[in-house]
């Protein structure tokens, strides 16, 4: 069984942290994934460009960050953390007329994605993943 860890802003139960555990938990079970542990934390603008600046040497904030793990915890195989600056998930759903919820689920699905090994650096890896990031969010729409 996968576990999805996520922790909302002011690391209290939401509707909106237990959504994006579900979304996570489906995405890890369409991607064949088992026993696998992944954690995603809503973080505020200030946070996310501290660390946008520590490890990609970029001094602004920017949506979702994705650090892989790779290693066991116990019985699961833990993937990694994604953080995504809720500030800025709120900016981009109004740029490009999404609902908030939606524009949580992507970068959520984006950030898992790119634990997985996933890039879009080039254009053609590009391709591959935004197809594969479309069909699951398509898929999550209900949730």
């Amino acid at each position: 069984m996968n576990r999805a860890i996520v922790t909302d802003l002011y690391q209290r139960p939401t509707i909106r942290a237990k959504r994006m555990q579900k979304i996570l938990l489906f995405c890890m079970k369409k991607m064949q994934l088992q026993d696998h542990e992944v954690h995603l934390s809503l973080i505020d603008d200030a946070k996310m460009q501290e660390l946008n600046r520590t490890y990609r040497n970029k001094n602004k904030t920017t949506d979702v960050l994705s650090f892989e793990q790779g290693e066991h915890i116990g019985k699961h195989f833990f993937l990694g953390d994604i953080l995504i600056s809720l500030a800025q998930t709120k900016r981009q759903a109004s740029v490009q007329r999404h609902r908030i919820k939606d524009e949580l689920a992507i970068l959520s699905i984006h950030g898992l994605l790119h634990l997985l090994g996933y890039d879009h650096m080039e254009i053609e890896d590009e391709k591959i993943m935004f197809a594969i990031q479309n069909d699951l969010f398509q898929q999550t729409l209900h949730f």
